[in-house]
C-alpha cells in the first residue's frame, strides 16, 4: 500500500471516530460492495439459475 493510501485510511478513521453513525453507514457500504464485487451479473439478473 502506498503512503497516500495509509494517509487516507487515517483520515477516514478520524472522521468515523468523530461521527459514529457515519461509521455504521460506511461499514454497511463496504460490506455490500464486497458482496456486489463477488456476485456475477448473471446471478443478479437470474437468481434462480444460480
Amino acid at each position: 500500500m502506498s503512503a497516500a493510501g495509509i494517509g487516507y485510511a487515517d483520515e477516514l478513521a478520524a472522521l468515523l471516530a468523530h461521527y459514529p453513525t457515519k461509521a455504521q453507514h460506511v461499514t454497511l457500504a463496504v460490506i455490500l460492495g464486497g458482496f456486489e464485487d463477488n456476485t456475477s451479473k448473471s446471478t443478479r439478473c437470474y437468481p434462480d439459475k444460480g
